[in-house]
């Protein structure tokens, strides 16, 4: 038997399906990575898949991220494509899959096991300190706070894509220069994996040192970049909001979204009043804080740094 990593070569894909692979390698257990969509499946080998058009029913399906849509979109999967199993990532979804599939004939078969999330894993591991070293020589952080833009609406700063077809985020980009012209911080921006090889066009009314620009094809796991940020600036509809919620810091909106539960965890302001909406969060102003707790125990399952554990034992069970 064999564990085949289906990512679709996806990099933003991979850093989801990454700590499980290493888990297994780890354990000396029999793992590859597929890295494409339609390897042949065998008697012998069980897919370990994260997105795809379609999801082969000797699969094991990971989401490739934990926003609201991600779980409708992975209701849909469980419904349509039939996996072996689904591996969920905290209360919020077990409870869902449980009232969607309880019951529910032609669905026994899909297996679903609350495990936490795998990607965050690297929150909790002893090389935090050395990654944060390593994040803040690479990008010249040192001595300055630093608020991170990331999220799924945030794309290589081409700049007529900015101006003309965006103009919520170049809003947002713009409202956080000016931060920098005020305070003295670095603005750290993490564009969209989905924009990889996009060619970077910064326009000149936002260059500055303190504006830093990130390279989605080189960089292409947020996670690190989590550990080195004061406040985080991100939209309702990205994964990010919830993957930041364990290290309990202040994260802000810029647009009021679908996420069901973001004026819950923090600030939702018009991208123009961003920047101070920030300086509040860096002058200690923090009327989230035990509302951000709360929705992490819903939403994730034991942030601990074990998930990826969990996850590895969790397969083994569902293949029998």
């Amino acid at each position: 038997m064999k564990f085949v990593f289906e990512y679709g070569g996806g990099r933003m894909w991979w850093s989801v399906l990454s700590p499980v692979y290493d888990e297994m390698i780890k354990r000396g257990l029999p793992a590859e990575k597929g890295g494409s969509l339609g390897n042949a499946l065998t008697e012998e080998k069980f897919h370990i898949w994260c997105r795809g058009s379609t999801i082969p029913e000797r699969s094991i399906y990971v989401p490739h991220g934990i926003s609201w849509s991600e779980l409708n979109r992975t209701v849909e999967v469980g419904k349509l494509d039939k996996p072996l199993g689904i591996l969920l990532p905290g209360p919020r979804w077990l409870n869902r899959f449980n009232k969607e599939f309880s019951g529910t004939a032609g669905h026994e078969a899909v297996q679903f096991k609350m495990v936490g999330w795998p990607k965050s894993d690297i929150l909790f591991s002893e090389n935090v300190e050395s990654i944060k070293e390593e994040m803040r020589k690479i990008f010249n952080l040192e001595g300055r706070k630093t608020i991170l833009l990331a999220g799924s609406g945030v794309h290589a700063p081409l700049k007529y894509w900015m101006m003309q077809r965006e103009p919520m985020h170049y809003k947002v980009w713009k409202s956080l220069f000016e931060l920098t012209k005020r305070r003295d911080v670095n603005v750290l921006i993490k564009p969209h994996n989905g924009k990889e090889g996009s060619v970077f066009e910064i326009p000149n009314e936002m260059k500055g040192d303190k504006m830093i620009w990130a390279d989605p094809t080189v960089h292409g796991n947020i996670m690190p970049f989590f550990l080195v940020a004061d406040v985080l600036v991100t939209n309702s509809f990205s994964s990010c909001c919830v993957e930041f919620l364990p290290l309990d810091k202040p994260l802000i909106f810029y647009d009021g979204g679908p996420q069901s539960f973001a004026d819950q965890i923090g600030p939702v302001c018009t991208p123009e009043t961003a920047g101070k909406e920030v300086e509040k969060a860096l002058d200690g102003v923090d009327a989230f804080k035990n509302k951000r707790s709360e929705w992490l125990q819903k939403l994730i399952y034991k942030p601990d740094g074990h998930a990826s554990e969990r996850a590895v034992d969790a397969i083994l069970e569902m293949v029998g």
